[in-house]
């Protein structure tokens, strides 16, 4: 097949850089042609290989030499190229935009020694701060995740949502739960963590310089020490001892059995900081079985009203109960 001589002039300018816009859909459409059906291929020899030869040629024809090789760009691979470009900025202007977004002040509460401090996260998450610690967290979470920072010791009772996940720093460690309880206590050493999980499961990362992150999942019942690098089981007979001392100086615990009702609703104004409103002794002579511990507010509120068959509403941080009883 014989190259024309108005493409091999189209092909000098192309490598000159000098091909005007009309030319280059003429090179384009010249190239991109159906070759003509009197060809034959051997059988090792493909139409793409037949067109790399063919350029060859048109390369030695107008002088280039045997060392280097052209290339030709077909029209989708230009616009490909436009696209990832213009992806790569468009991705570039989000991040930036996200950054600016999340650059909010953060609120930090700080406690004292033998203190512990119940501090309700944006999210409703439950967080008992422990003495001489502190917690930095925004306003308000992002779209994407909710994220804080512990130095020091804290409880947390976080509220479940499957595809918002909760992260907690701690120098060179991070926790990722969905909807869990758990206790964190950090110190001024890289290996100063540990985490005992009261429910659920967690994932920590610990961030390492000089060799490959180390990934640990802990489940309920099971403690986490750094500096042993291993995750452990809670012996049976230790479990209630430990769940005592993690929660102590907490309302954490809801586990009732056969407690009357008026107790109950102390308790769980004292834990979400509600008020049961214009109660006036329906349900004193309700006792109640029930394990409500690391429940969201209005999930455990479901399930009390359920026990003594009567109905809620929620006004701010006011309960509103009616109907039901226990006779």
């Amino acid at each position: 097949m014989s190259v024309p001589e108005k493409i091999k002039v189209l092909v000098f300018k192309w490598r000159k850089g000098t091909l005007t816009p009309e030319e280059r859909k003429e090179l384009d459409a010249w190239y991109v042609a159906a070759l003509p059906e009197e060809i034959d291929f051997a059988d090792d020899i493909t139409e793409d290989d037949y067109r790399q030869q063919l350029l060859g040629r048109i390369h030695n024809s107008i002088g280039a030499g045997s060392a280097q090789t052209v290339r030709m760009i077909p029209a989708w691979l230009r616009v490909a190229a436009v696209l990832l470009v213009f992806c790569g900025v468009s991705l570039l202007i989000y991040r930036y935009l996200d950054v600016k977004k999340n650059d909010m002040p953060l609120q930090s509460i700080h406690t004292q020694n033998l203190t512990v401090k119940r501090i309700v996260l944006p999210d409703s998450s439950i967080v008992w701060l422990k003495g001489n610690s502190n917690l930095s967290f925004p306003d308000k979470f992002d779209k994407l995740t909710r994220q804080v920072e512990l130095h020091g010791e804290a409880l947390f009772e976080v509220s479940h949502h499957e595809h918002w996940p909760f992260k907690i720093r701690s120098g060179n460690f991070v926790t990722t739960v969905l909807g869990t309880s758990f206790n964190i206590n950090t110190g001024i050493k890289d290996d100063d963590y540990n985490i005992s999980v009261l429910t659920g499961r967690v994932q920590v990362v610990q961030k390492k310089a000089d060799k490959q992150d180390g990934v640990f999942y802990i489940n309920a019942n099971q403690v986490f020490q750094a500096a042993a690098g291993k995750v452990e089981t809670v012996p049976a007979v230790e479990k209630q001892a430990q769940r005592v001392l993690l929660t102590k100086g907490t309302t954490y615990d809801m586990d009732f059995e056969k407690i009357p009702f008026e107790t109950i609703m102390h308790q769980f104004s004292a834990k979400f900081d509600m008020e049961f409103e214009g109660y006036t002794g329906e349900y004193k002579a309700c006792s109640i079985t029930a394990d409500l511990t690391g429940l969201p507010m209005e999930k455990a509120l479901k399930i009390l009203c359920l026990s003594i068959n009567a109905t809620y509403k929620i006004h701010g941080n006011k309960i509103k109960l009616t109907g039901g009883g226990c006779f």
